[in-house]
C-alpha cells in the first residue's frame, strides 16, 4: 500500500526548522564534508579514465539493505531502499543562475488567465476592513479584563493597561474611517513589474511598507481583478535579491487568495483520501467547500496542467507528481464573513513540474540559506530550489507557481564522470549517521530511497550563481524518540552525496 504523504510547503515555516535543527545537529568535521574544491571536481568530472555508462553506475545494487548504529551517538539507520538509475547515456555539469522574472513572462500569464477582466492594484486587499479591526479591539479589551496576567510590580501592571488602553484608542480612530468590507477598484494598475520605491510612491499602502525593508532593490507586481463576475484573480510577481525570483497566479469563485509572499508560499495540501493533518487545531471545523468541484479525471486535469505550461512559453519541464489532494483555502476566507471561523478546504488536483536535463530530473530538495552576522551586519538571505505547480479542478488551471527560475549559462562538462553506487555507498555508511545525530535523542533513520538526480549546488562565494551536478540522493525519515519526525511528513532527503567527488553537501550552505 502506497504511504500517505503530507505537503507542507511553507518556506518561512521550513526557515525556522532548518535553522532549528542546525542548532542541535552533531556537524560531521570529516575532510570529505568541509575541503570542498569545485576546480577539482570539476577536473575529476573531465577525467574519463575507467568511466562507467550511466546505467552500469548501479551494477548489483538494485536494492540495498542494511542496518547501522552507533550506541554512542544514540542513533540508528535502517536502510531498505530502491536504488534508482535515470535512463540516459549522460549525465552533465552546468553552470546556472538566478533567472530574472521579465515582463514578457508576465504579460504572458496576463494574456492567458485575466482575458478581458481589469486588474487593480492587489494592495488595496491590504486596507483593513472593520471587522478586522474589531478583532484587534476585542484582544486588547480582553487583556484589560484578565486577571491572569503576571507582574513582577503594580508599576508594569500599569504601564501594560495603559499601553493597552493605548491600543485600543488607536484602534478606535482608525476603525471610524475602515470600510465595512474588502473592495477593489480604486487604482487601475497598469499591469508593469515596477521598482518597490516607485510602487511605495505610487500606491501608498501598509503592504509596500511591508515589502520595501524585504525587498529595497527589487521589482514587484501585484494584480487583482474586482470579482464581480464571481472570479477572483490574484497574480503577484517578483525579482528578489535576497530572497528569490517568482510568479503565481491565483483564481477562486469564493474569494482573492493569497499569493503574495517573498518566500516560496505554495499552497498547504494533503492527499485526499489522507486524514487531516495532525498540525491544525480540531477545535476549529473543517469544511469542503462545494464551490469549484473537481469531478474530471486525472488525465484530463494533467492535459489542462501541460496545455497552462505550453501556453506560458516555458520548456525543459516535465511533470514528477501529480494526483488529488485536499488544499487548504482559508487563507482566502478572511476577505469573507463566510467561513470566517472554519478550516476551509478543496479538493483539486495538483502537479508538480521539474527541470528535466538529459532526460534527468533537477530536485526541488536545495535550498541556499544565509541567516547571521556577516561582519557587522546581520544578513538572512534564502535562494530555494526551483519548481512549477499548477492546480487543476473543474474550471480548468486555477493555481500557477513559478518559484526560484534558474537558467543555464554554461556547459562545463558535457558528459561527466559520476561515481558508481558502489563507490558511494561507503560515504553514505560513514556519514548518515553523525550528519543526523543530535544531542541526547534518540534518533532512528529510515531510507526507503535512494536516487541518481541533478540538483543545484551554490558556489561558495556568490549567492545567486551554481553549478547542476549529478548527486546520490537517499531519501527517507528522521524520527527523534519514536515520535517526532524531524524531516517533515512523509519520506524527504535525509543525506546527498555529489556524484563527482563523493563530498557531502549541506543544503543549508547550499554546497
Amino acid at each position: 500500500m502506497r504511504k500517505k504523504k503530507i505537503h507542507i510547503t511553507i518556506t518561512a515555516a521550513l526557515l525556522a526548522i532548518v535553522l532549528l535543527a542546525g542548532g542541535c545537529r552533531k556537524k560531521p568535521e570529516q575532510s570529505i564534508v568541509v575541503n570542498k574544491d569545485f576546480d577539482n571536481m570539476i577536473e575529476e568530472a573531465e577525467n574519463t579514465e575507467d568511466m562507467q555508462e550511466v546505467s552500469d553506475l548501479a551494477k548489483d545494487y538494485e536494492t540495498y539493505q542494511i542496518i547501522l548504529s552507533d550506541e554512542s551517538l544514540q542513533i540508528t539507520a535502517k536502510i531498505d531502499a530502491q536504488v534508482d538509475i535515470p535512463q540516459t547515456e549522460q549525465l552533465s555539469v552546468l553552470r546556472v543562475r538566478q533567472k530574472d522574472i521579465t515582463q514578457e513572462m508576465l504579460d504572458t500569464l496576463i494574456k492567458n488567465t485575466v482575458q478581458n477582466q481589469t486588474l487593480y492594484d492587489g494592495s488595496e486587499l491590504y486596507k483593513r476592513t472593520k471587522r478586522m479591526i474589531e478583532a484587534d479591539i476585542a484582544y486588547y479589551q480582553g487583556e484589560l479584563k484578565n486577571d491572569n496576567l503576571f507582574f513582577e510590580s503594580e508599576e508594569q501592571r500599569a504601564a501594560y493597561m495603559a499601553e493597552c488602553q493605548g491600543k485600543i484608542d488607536a484602534l478606535q480612530v482608525e476603525y471610524e474611517a475602515a470600510r465595512d468590507t474588502v473592495t477593489v477598484g480604486e487604482y487601475k494598475s497598469d499591469c508593469k513589474l515596477r521598482d518597490i520605491d516607485e510602487l511605495v510612491s505610487m500606491y501608498p499602502s501598509e503592504f509596500y511598507d511591508w515589502e520595501k525593508p524585504l525587498n529595497p532593490d527589487g521589482q514587484v507586481f501585484f494584480g487583482v481583478s474586482d470579482g464581480k463576475d464571481g472570479n477572483y484573480i490574484s497574480i503577484y510577481a517578483q525579482n528578489n535579491d535576497n530572497y528569490g525570483n517568482c510568479i503565481r497566479y491565483w483564481k477562486s469563485d469564493s474569494s482573492w487568495m493569497w499569493n503574495a509572499s517573498v518566500v516560496a508560499n505554495t499552497a498547504i495540501r494533503w492527499e485526499s483520501d489522507a486524514d487531516i493533518p495532525d498540525y491544525f487545531d480540531r477545535s476549529t471545523p473543517f469544511v469542503e467547500i462545494e464551490e469549484g468541484k473537481t469531478t474530471i479525471s486525472l488525465e484530463e486535469a494533467k492535459n489542462a496542467a501541460d496545455k497552462f505550461l505550453a501556453d506560458m512559453e516555458i520548456e525543459d519541464f516535465v511533470c514528477e507528481d501529480g494526483r488529488l489532494y485536499n488544499v487548504y483555502m482559508s487563507d482566502g476566507m478572511r476577505y469573507s464573513d463566510e467561513h470566517l471561523s472554519d478550516h476551509v478546504y478543496k479538493k483539486m488536483y495538483a502537479f508538480k513540474y521539474l527541470r528535466e536535463i538529459d532526460g534527468v530530473f533537477v530536485s526541488d530538495q536545495e535550498s541556499k540559506l544565509v541567516d547571521g552576522m556577516q561582519g557587522d551586519t546581520y544578513v538572512k538571505m534564502n535562494w530555494g530550489s526551483e519548481y512549477i505547480m499548477i492546480y487543476v479542478d473543474d474550471s480548468g488551471v486555477v493555481r500557477f507557481d513559478y518559484e526560484s527560475p534558474i537558467e543555464i549559462t554554461d556547459t562545463i562538462v558535457e558528459k561527466a564522470k559520476v561515481k558508481s553506487f558502489a563507490d558511494i555507498k561507503p560515504v553514505f555508511e560513514q556519514m548518515v549517521l553523525i550528519s543526523q545525530a543530535e544531542d541526547d535523542v534518540n534518533i532512528e533513520v529510515q531510507i526507503d530511497r535512494v536516487e541518481l538526480v541533478y540538483a543545484r549546488i551554490s558556489e561558495a562565494n556568490s549567492f545567486d550563481t551554481g553549478l547542476i551536478v549529478p548527486v546520490w540522493n537517499f531519501n527517507g525519515t528522521v524520527i527523534a524518540e519514536g515520535s517526532i519526525q524531524v524531516n517533515g511528513e512523509g519520506s524527504s532527503n535525509v543525506l546527498s552525496i555529489n556524484a563527482i567527488d563523493n563530498s557531502i553537501i549541506d543544503w543549508e550552505l547550499g554546497y
